[in-house]
């Protein structure tokens, strides 16, 4: 049952990817949502999220860039990779230096979560990182404090759930995001 249910999710998930983008466009989201449903799964079971799927993630979506570099809104493969690789790094270093040098108010932050939002920094740049980790970080407090409300007091929860759900959100919310922002810009 739990294999139907991670195939339907996932066959839901590239359905709405392609609804979006359209084909090709969309392949990309669709590897992408994929890949963060498997990292969401494995750190659920196990609080790890393994190197080889944020490597060979990040690799993957290294390679999209170079096929489609408007996915980084850019017509040139060089300035694409460049910022592919500079939203990888973004993601790192800003989900890194909060979560492992003593922000209070932050769970200590994995380095299987610091490489997973390499490889998200990398399909979806900058925009998509910071949405990616300031959505994770107030979804982590809404649960948290419902826990705490509940009577459950303190649990360890992964931390790529919740990531992973912020970049999934931001696939699918950026095309409205963007038009909202360049109509603010206009004005």
């Amino acid at each position: 049952m739990k294999v139907f249910l991670f195939c339907l999710t996932t066959a839901a998930l590239w359905a709405a990817a392609l609804a979006v983008y359209g084909v090709p466009g969309g392949l990309p989201y669709c590897a992408l949502l994929s890949l963060l449903l498997c990292a969401s799964v494995g750190d659920m079971i196990s609080l790890r999220i393994p190197d080889k799927l944020n490597f060979a993630g990040a690799a993957m979506g290294i390679g999209y860039v170079l096929l489609i570099p408007q996915l980084m809104g850019t017509g040139d493969r060089v300035s694409g990779v460049g910022l592919a690789v500079f939203g990888g790094l973004a993601g790192a270093a800003l989900l890194f230096l909060p979560g492992n040098l003593g922000v209070p108010w932050l769970p200590r932050i994995g380095l299987g979560d610091v490489k997973h939002m390499l490889l998200v920094g990398v399909f979806l740049g900058v925009p998509g990182v910071m949405f990616a980790i300031v959505g994770a970080i107030v979804a982590f407090l809404f649960v948290a404090s419902l826990a705490v409300l509940a009577g459950r007091g303190r649990h360890v929860w992964p931390l790529g759930p919740f990531l992973a759900t912020a970049a999934a959100a931001w696939v699918f919310y950026a095309p409205a995001a963007n038009t909202l922002l360049a109509q603010l810009i206009a004005q």
